[in-house]
């Protein structure tokens, strides 16, 4: 008898956590189907509520630059003599003189011509080769005659200025160009240490042709004198690495025309403050990095994204001014920087 108790009351033990198990299945099923429904029937990755700078969070925004189509040559290269100098230049389907340079022996003032044998001159600078500079080459003996240039007019009518054209000019200080100028190549002017100024009475100010539609990578990467600048207003980026290792600028203030400060675009420079304006979208991989003199940052709420190593290694930041809310922040922002926890986590992705 006793054995039948003890069998009954350990069936009824048995069902009861059977039906408790089912009871709690059934519940957990049908919330997480309530989920589902609030959610689109789609599952939602829950955001991180604080950043370490050890990972991604949030998805990264994509900026398209367009590109502009350089004039394809046709023939052979010529050759025409200017004021005793030979340029060589080839020519486009449309007769221009293209990619004109020169072996030639200037100083001072230099006027770059306008017109070859009777062709109209279009683009200057060689395609870029193993040779630093494609404008003015050094001679076999390896003289570089370019050292002795302290200022260069490009005339009305160029269009194009070929990457590296003056990349190195040591002694170049003032450069005139024309409001016919749509395209000028990656390192154009880059280690030209001495320059000061373009299109500007203004020293260490450069004022971009107003038709420009396309500028290269480096620009600008290695000059001491450059401390502020102007772009025509369809020119809405800061190439990579622009102001790269650039040593005159103190307090930048970047223009809400820009969505774009692209891959190191202020990278090792000297900026002691910075302030981006309403506008700017997105700041990308090692914009400001070792920037070791910067102290304060201030941007707008427009700002989306703030890519990988931003402002790492900017070793006297200690003031980070910025209230809205990223869609996009990349690893080690603010490495070795004095504002590690600068963002709340409600601004975070």
């Amino acid at each position: 008898m006793k054995k039948s108790s003890s069998k009954i009351l350990l069936l009824i033990i048995i069902v009861v956590i059977i039906v408790g198990l089912s009871i709690a299945a059934v519940f957990m099923l049908n919330s997480n189907k309530t989920e589902d429904t609030n959610n689109g029937g789609q599952q939602v990755a829950t955001s991180s509520s604080s950043y370490d700078g050890t990972a991604e969070l949030g998805t990264p925004m994509e900026f398209t630059i367009n590109k502009v189509t350089l004039p394809e040559k046709v023939g052979y290269q010529q050759s025409f003599e200017v004021d005793g100098n030979t340029w060589y230049y080839s020519l486009d389907a449309e007769g221009n003189a293209i990619n004109i340079y020169t072996y030639g022996d200037f100083s001072g003032d230099v006027i770059i011509p306008d017109m070859l044998d009777g062709h109209k001159v279009i683009s200057i600078g060689k395609i870029p080769t193993t040779t630093q500079n494609t404008l003015f080459y050094t001679s076999l003996g390896g003289e570089q005659y370019w050292n002795n240039i302290t200022s260069i007019t490009v005339p009305e009518g160029v269009k194009y200025i070929n990457p590296e054209a003056f990349y190195g000019f040591d002694n170049l200080k003032t450069v005139t160009l024309p409001d016919s100028i749509i395209y000028i190549g990656s390192s154009a002017f880059e280690s030209c240490k001495n320059l000061e100024s373009i299109n500007s009475d203004i020293p260490g100010k450069v004022v971009m042709p107003k038709n420009l539609q396309y500028y290269g990578e480096s620009l600008f990467r290695g000059t001491y004198k450059i401390n502020a600048f102007e772009f025509p207003e369809q020119i809405n980026y800061i190439q990579s690495w622009t102001f790269y290792e650039t040593h005159g600028f103190s307090d930048v203030t970047i223009p809400g025309q820009f969505k774009y400060i692209g891959i190191g675009a202020f990278a090792s420079s000297d900026t002691t403050s910075l302030t981006v304006e309403e506008g700017v979208q997105i700041i990308g991989n090692s914009a400001f990095t070792m920037n070791k003199e910067l102290t304060r940052v201030n941007l707008p709420n427009t700002v989306q994204s703030i890519g990988t190593d931003a402002f790492s290694l900017c070793t006297l930041l200690n003031e980070f001014n910025y209230n809205g809310k990223l869609s996009y922040i990349g690893k080690k922002v603010f490495d070795y920087t004095n504002v590690k926890d600068a963002l709340a986590s409600n601004q975070l992705p």
